[in-house]
Order: C-alpha cells, then structure tokens, then sequence
C-alpha cells in the first residue's frame, strides 16, 4: 500500500492565493460600479458631503476667527467654502475660496438634485420671481450659524423625491428629512 502512488486531487496553495487576489481585484472594480448605482447613493453622497463642508467651515471660522460662508452656486452646481479677507472703503465685505492641502472644500452635486427653496432666517430667497445664482449661508467667527432650511428634489425618472435640509445654527450640521420643511 505504501508503495503505490494515488493521483490526488484539490489545489495547490499558490492556486488557492491566485484566485483569491483576482477575486479582490474584480471587488475593487465592481463594488464602488454597484454602490453608485444603488437607489439613493447621490442623495446620500450630497448630503454627507455638505455636512463635511459645514464641519470644516465650522473648524476654520473657530480656528482663525474669521467670518466664512459656505457659498452655492446653482448654474455650476457647487458648494464652496469662502473666507472674508477684509471690507472695502465703501463697508463691502470681499471673500476668498479657502483651499486645503489635506481637506476637500469645494463640492459638486449630481444634476439629479434640485434646490427648490432656500430659507434664509425664515425667508424663501429663491421665491423672489427671478432665477437666483448664488446663496450663502454664513458661519460666525464664534461657531454660529444662520438659520436655514433647504429644500431639495432628486429627480428619478418621472419621480421627485422630496429632502428637506434644516441646519441646526449651533453645531453647523444639517438633518435630513424626507419632506419639504418650512420655517
């Protein structure tokens, strides 16, 4: 019995590794394919991303002592962070994009979300009659923001789902609904 030899059967080790690593190879390139094309994953991504956006500017405006604003531009379709360099002779308050070597500040959102009202204090400033550019919500030097509610759509096929945005002043952090709020 010793003597005869037995063909066997199975994989080898290296085998075994080889398709392992090819396996995680095609996982790294399928994984974030699908995650991107799971219902929701934009408004996800917006909203996690605005709220890094408030944090930082939060951070910034605490750390220099400076007053910021988190700018959005609606024909780019971007939200920036801008810090105030100084006032002019006439009182206007001019600002700066504020970079960051290890810090993303500037963002911008899927063409699937809408910005439908934006309420500023208690006030819608896009129902003014005329297309509105810009807004911006200001961040104080001492951590405190504006009151705002922002009213947002995500435009799925025929289907509009409504997100309703309300920035808490104290923490700079917004919560998500999923109804329009109002002031």
């Amino acid at each position: 019995m010793f003597g005869k030899s037995k063909k066997q059967f199975g994989f080898t080790f290296i085998e075994i590794i080889v398709v392992i690593m090819i396996i995680g190879v095609m996982a790294t390139i399928v994984v974030p394919n699908i995650l991107q094309q799971a219902p929701g994953y934009k408004r996800k991504q917006f909203f996690t991303e605005l709220n890094a956006l408030m944090a930082i500017t939060w951070e910034h405006a605490l750390s220099t002592n400076q007053l910021h604003r988190v700018m959005f531009d609606f024909d780019t379709r971007t939200i920036t962070i801008e810090v105030e360099t100084k006032q002019d002779e006439k009182g206007k308050t001019t600002f700066k994009n504020v970079s960051g070597a290890y810090r993303k500040t500037i963002y911008t959102w899927a063409e699937n979300l809408e910005v439908r009202e934006f309420f500023i204090e208690g006030l819608n400033e896009m129902k003014s009659g005329k297309k509105v550019d810009k807004m911006w919500i200001f961040v104080t030097p001492e951590g405190l923001a504006q009151d705002v509610i922002i009213n947002i759509v995500d435009v799925v096929g025929q289907k509009e789902i409504p997100i309703g945005l309300v920035l808490n002043p104290f923490i700079v952090q917004f919560k998500k609904y999923d109804t329009f709020q109002r002031p």
